[in-house]
């Protein structure tokens, strides 16, 4: 039985204060042919910036960073890079910021203690062609 890969990868930028969390991602992303990260955000005002420059397939964006957190960058990724699916994840398991980030135009919200490895499956089961 083999895996399609598809004929692009999944273009990504990870945008997370802790760059532990994001060189974790980074590699496990990776390691799976499906995605290659295009760019690396430490803050909101990273993402917006790298976003508009990159114009990513997928974004995954924490929450709580400093400079700008993630709700407000969302708003302002969804202008420049409309396009561009969104994820928020965060460590705050809360049924009314998944609410407020899909309001606010993400495709999804993640929590971080789902593991990595459930988190690309999501990942690509929400990059998947409607």
């Amino acid at each position: 039985m083999s895996t399609v890969v598809p004929a692009s990868p999944i273009r990504v930028l990870l945008v997370d204060d802790a760059a532990d969390i994001r060189v974790l991602l980074k590699l496990v992303l990776e390691f799976d042919d499906e995605f290659v990260v295009v760019a690396e955000a430490a803050n909101g005002e990273e993402a917006i910036r790298l976003s508009a420059e990159h114009q990513p397939d997928l974004v995954v964006l924490d929450i709580a960073m400093p400079v700008m957190d993630g709700m407000d960058a969302l708003q302002q990724l969804r202008l420049v890079a409309p396009q561009t699916k969104v994820v928020m994840y965060s460590a705050y398991d809360s049924g009314w910021l998944a609410e407020r980030a899909r309001g606010f135009g993400a495709a999804a919200y993640i929590d971080k203690t789902a593991g990595v490895v459930d988190m690309v499956g999501q990942l690509r089961s929400i990059c998947q062609p409607a």
